[in-house]
């Protein structure tokens, strides 16, 4: 849900079977691309527009989801900031790199006694 606030929309659109186009032949027939501005739709308008076919129970479910998930964007961008996603990542490198060593020393172990046998 990329809103500022309010209900996201889903776009969904039904797929019609049609004549191949050649690239050319689209960029020469279609219209000009909106500006950001022209596709933003306010808040309040998208609310009304989901009304139209869900309940307002749904609506409000939808906005309070889409306010839980924009409020964890916002953690993890806050947490980036911090560098615990650094401190993170090296010890993960660093966790997965003792596996590996352990792991071959298992393996040298195993190794060397099937060597004296």
């Amino acid at each position: 849900p990329s809103v500022s606030s309010g209900v996201p929309i889903c776009i969904d659109w039904i797929y019609i079977e049609g004549q191949p186009q050649s690239l050319e032949e689209y960029e020469e027939l279609r219209h000009s691309r909106r500006s950001l501005s022209e596709m933003k739709i306010p808040a309040t308008v998208r609310a009304q527009m989901l009304r139209k076919t869900h309940s307002l129970k749904e609506v409000r479910l939808a906005q309070k989801e889409s306010t839980k998930i924009r409020n964890q964007r916002k953690t993890t961008v806050a947490t980036l900031d911090t560098g615990i996603e650094a401190a993170e990542v090296v010890l993960e490198s660093a966790k997965r790199k003792m596996k590996r060593l352990l792991a071959r020393k298992k393996r040298a172990n195993v190794n060397a006694v099937c060597a004296d046998i």
